[in-house]
């Protein structure tokens, strides 16, 4: 799951490279039409997570009415073009409360963020305890891929959004990014869609 999936290399960061790193998120399987414009908002994540109190930074995607299969970001005001508090985060809500988070103004989970490795750190702390002293002893004695498999087959299957930024929205900011062609293409569903529009465009 995605929970250790993150855990692992920041851990990897925080403990044997740099303490005071900052640590950007970019999934490998989503497609960008406009790459400058999500460059832009890269950048300005990474500059919001400079200072050590810094929240975590999502970036919000617009999201279309009713679309549960996402998680949805509800910040504190409505669109602007800075940093906003967030009030909640909602993983995967079904139809009805997508379309309610989206009139209110509500953005889409992209799962592109940045944050100071000490911060996500702070956030396992609180919402994912017993993974993250399963996995600190593994890293400190050096990732020996044995003692790694055996990890692995112990440890539930951990989700990041639900088990970790759902528990955590006093913790996170959000950037709303314009539009830029962003595509999450996770799924087959999904990337079947997206071959569908590419197609007919």
């Amino acid at each position: 799951g995605t929970a250790p999936g993150i855990l692992l290399p920041v851990l990897e960061i925080v403990h044997r490279r740099d303490p005071d790193a900052r640590v950007l998120v970019l999934p490998a399987d989503h497609h960008v039409g406009s790459e400058d414009v999500l460059r832009g908002a890269l950048r300005a994540a990474a500059e919001a997570v400079q200072r050590p109190e810094a929240p975590v930074v999502l970036l919000g995607m617009l999201g279309e009415d009713g679309d549960h299969e996402y998680g949805w970001i509800l910040p504190a005001t409505r669109p602007s073009s800075g940093l906003r508090p967030v009030v909640s985060f909602v993983e995967k809500p079904d139809s009805e409360a997508s379309r309610a988070l989206a009139a209110a103004g509500a953005l889409v989970n992209s799962f592109i963020f940045a944050a100071r490795g000490r911060t996500l750190v702070q956030l396992y702390e609180d919402a994912l305890p017993e993974m993250l002293r399963a996995f600190v002893p593994v890293v400190l004695a050096g990732n020996r891929e044995a003692s790694l498999r055996e990890l692995y087959d112990q440890i539930p299957v951990g989700d990041f959004s639900r088990g970790v930024l759902e528990r955590s929205a006093s913790a996170l900011g959000v950037l709303a990014v314009p539009q830029c062609g962003w595509s999450d293409l996770g799924t087959p569903a999904r990337l079947r869609r997206f071959l569908g529009q590419r197609r007919f465009n």
